[in-house]
This record gives C-alpha cells, sequence and structure tokens, in this order.
C-alpha cells in the first residue's frame, strides 16, 4: 500500500526549502494556483504544448473565473494516480508516498512559481527524496517517448525539481491500460536557469495586464473567444501596423480559396478515375479511398460566435472612436522583457525613489497616453502603485503622495 503518514505535511517541509500551501478545497486551490506557475503552465509558456499556448495561459491566470474546469482527460488521470503508484511500488520497489491533496508548493525565491507533484520517492538508489510524477498516454502513441519523456513532461519535472530543490526524480507512465514504464529524470540546473527567466518573463505579462505574443495556436483562438465572447457595437483605432495585417489576412484567405478549389478539382478527377469501386490504387502503392459512410441524424442547438469579416470601407452606420481612444491605439507593444530591463537599470521609483521589485514595480508614462504620450521605450521608466495612481494623467505629481 502507499505511504500517507499522518504527519505528512511536517515530513515534507523538513526535506525542502519551498513554501508548502495546504488549501482547504478544490476551490481554495484553484484560487491559489492562479497566483503563480505550475508545471502543467510551463510547457505551453515555453511553446512546447499542444494543448495550450502562452496566451491560453496568461488568460488562465487574468480571468481564471473562465477557465477553471478540469477536462475528463485530467479527472481520469487523477482517478489513476493511487493505481499507478501502487504497480510503480510493486514493480521496482522503493516507498512511495501520494502528494498531499489541495497542496502546493511555491518557489522559495519565486513565488510567481509552483509545483504539485504526484507523490514523493524514496529509494535505495539515490540520495534524498525524489519527485514521481505519473502520466497516463495512449498505447496509440508510444514513439513520442521513444529513449525519453516528450519535452513538455521533461519540462514539468524539471520545474518540481527546481520548486523543491531536490535531485532527481522518475516519470512513471501508462500506456493506455498494458502496461507501466519510468524515465529517470536528474536534475538540470543549466535548464532551469533558463526556465525561470522565461517564467519571470512571462509573469511580468500577468502582473501589468498586457497580453503577450499572439500566435497562430488554437489554443489561442479559443482564449481570446472566451476573454471576448460578444462585441460592444462601438468601434476602436487599430495600431499602425493593422493595415498590412490585413492585407497579409486578405492574401492568406485568396491562397487559401485558391487552395479548396484545387483540392476539390483534384478529389473530383480521383471520383471519375475511381468509378463505382471503393478504392483506387496509385502506380507507386498510393491508396485514394472513395467509401459510403452513412451519418446518424441529428438537430443543431442554437449557438453564437463571433464571425470575422473584412471591408474596404468603413461603413456609414459605424460610430468612429473618439480622439483619446485614438491617441489610445497609436501605442506599440512594450517589450516582453522591458521592466525586467529598467527594473535591473535602476530599481527605484521615479518619483518617491522607493525600492522596487518585480512584483511591487509598474510602468510610468514620461508623457501620459492622455498627454500625447507613447509606448515607445523612450517614454517608458517605473514607479511604484502609490505614486502611479497619484499621478495619473498629469504631467506630474499633483500631490506628495500619502505613501511616501
Amino acid at each position: 500500500m502507499i505511504a500517507q503518514p499522518k504527519n505528512q505535511l511536517d515530513r515534507i517541509r523538513r526535506l525542502t526549502d519551498a513554501k508548502l500551501v495546504e488549501c482547504r478545497d478544490r476551490q481554495h486551490w484553484l484560487e491559489e494556483r492562479v497566483k503563480s506557475c505550475g508545471g502543467s503552465d510551463s510547457p505551453p509558456i515555453l511553446g512546447e504544448s499542444g494543448y495550450g499556448s502562452i496566451v491560453s495561459v496568461w488568460a488562465d491566470k487574468t480571468s481564471p473565473a473562465l477557465f477553471n474546469e478540469s477536462t475528463q482527460r485530467q479527472k481520469i488521470g487523477l482517478g489513476l494516480e493511487p493505481f499507478c503508484c501502487n504497480l510503480y511500488e510493486q514493480e521496482h520497489g522503493g516507498q512511495v508516498e501520494l502528494w498531499p491533496a489541495f497542496t502546493l508548493a511555491r518557489h522559495p525565491a519565486h513565488e510567481y512559481i509552483h509545483a504539485t507533484p504526484d507523490a514523493v520517492l524514496f529509494d535505495n538508489e539515490h540520495e534524498g527524496p525524489g519527485s514521481l510524477s505519473i502520466k497516463t498516454w495512449s498505447e496509440y502513441d508510444q514513439k513520442s517517448w521513444i529513449d525519453a519523456p516528450p519535452i513538455s513532461v521533461q519540462i514539468q519535472i524539471q520545474q518540481e525539481l527546481a520548486v523543491l530543490g531536490w535531485k532527481w526524480g522518475y516519470v512513471a507512465v501508462l500506456f493506455g491500460s498494458q502496461r507501466l514504464e519510468r524515465f529517470y529524470v536528474e536534475r538540470d540546473d543549466r535548464f532551469i536557469t533558463a526556465l525561470l527567466t522565461c517564467l519571470e518573463e512571462f509573469w511580468a505579462y500577468v502582473v501589468d495586464k498586457i497580453e503577450p505574443p499572439i500566435d497562430e495556436s488554437r489554443a489561442t483562438a479559443k482564449a481570446l473567444a472566451r476573454l471576448h465572447p460578444n462585441d460592444n457595437g462601438t468601434s476602436v483605432y487599430l495600431p499602425i501596423d493593422a493595415d498590412a495585417m490585413i492585407e497579409s489576412y486578405q492574401r492568406a484567405t485568396r491562397l487559401a480559396k485558391v487552395a479548396e478549389q484545387r483540392k476539390v478539382s483534384i478529389a473530383n478527377q480521383l471520383k471519375v478515375w475511381i468509378g463505382d469501386a471503393t478504392y483506387g490504387i496509385t502506380p507507386q502503392g498510393r491508396c485514394a479511398c472513395w467509401k459510403t459512410q452513412t451519418r446518424k441524424a441529428f438537430s443543431v442547438a442554437e449557438s453564437t460566435s463571433r464571425v470575422m469579416r473584412l471591408a474596404e470601407k468603413t461603413p456609414k452606420s459605424v460610430e468612429l472612436p473618439s480622439d483619446v481612444d485614438c491617441k489610445v491605439a497609436s501605442r506599440v507593444r512594450l517589450p516582453r522583457n522591458l521592466k525586467i530591463r529598467l527594473v535591473k537599470e535602476d530599481p527605484h521609483c521615479r518619483w518617491c525613489n522607493a525600492k522596487l521589485t518585480m512584483k511591487t514595480a509598474t510602468f510610468e508614462h514620461l508623457v501620459p497616453l492622455a498627454l500625447g504620450g507613447t509606448n515607445e521605450v523612450k517614454n517608458i521608466s517605473i514607479a511604484c502603485v502609490g505614486c502611479n495612481s497619484a499621478r495619473g494623467s498629469n504631467a506630474t505629481l499633483p500631490l506628495e503622495p500619502s505613501h511616501v
């Protein structure tokens, strides 16, 4: 049986410098989870996930009420963890302790990073505790585990080792319901340093509520659709590069239309050649199939979604934005590492000279946006929250901030 000592939390505290956050239930755990980056967040942030993107993780952290449901696949995987841990002990020995439910471990020096290992592992081959990560995987995708776990899984367990300060771990993967395999993972400090840098840059986006660079993934498209499900009938001015982007969009649409027409033309020719047969075989052995299939009748429920269309001219019925909105739209995107650079150059508020950190620093426009300022780097400095709020849209601080 899997060990589950009564004083497990106290024992883990003696084994790590990480800050353990014990949550009372799942809802509390979800509330704590959005305050930092977990192991499952890091692969999409690094662009190594087929299920998420840096934008979808950003949306999860900035709008958690929209993104906290679990998928059926996640629920099944969670339910199989005790079984896999028992099977691991039977096949490989050692002592396995399930990680305490609803408990987060936060990095001792970087509170925006956390980990929730599946289990703690002790054996006679390695010094100290190790992290055991349990994965359930399709038996038809075993090729992605040849020689080593997929990159996304390696990122997760390296983050666990970074947070807990441990030197080693294992990934145990259950393929279908057929067999359990394990992979040894040793702590990689060089990779962890790079990982922490990427997560620090990402967390700056979360703190400042500035969306990270947009990519082409479906996860990003879904996140944006859920963040902005309905329009409000108003209009906004777009940035200076929007015209070139719309031209690229139109060009891609035309190319896609030509490609679709070519695809239909080729399919029609293949159908002529196949005739009443089911399959057509090419001289090089390729196979084309034109098979009869019947779809069951069904009814489609009413749904609402937003549709992207383009027009060469602004319709007369559209109300144009105000001049202030036009100034705001002239902003350029801030470099993703700008706050890190500014804090390293001079970690002090430009008004009260208070010492700032990545967490307490806010962007301050030398010339306020409302007075014609821009998001160009030369117009950006950092300030504390109090001074930034007290200044507002004024050229200088109108009154001495109460916090100084």
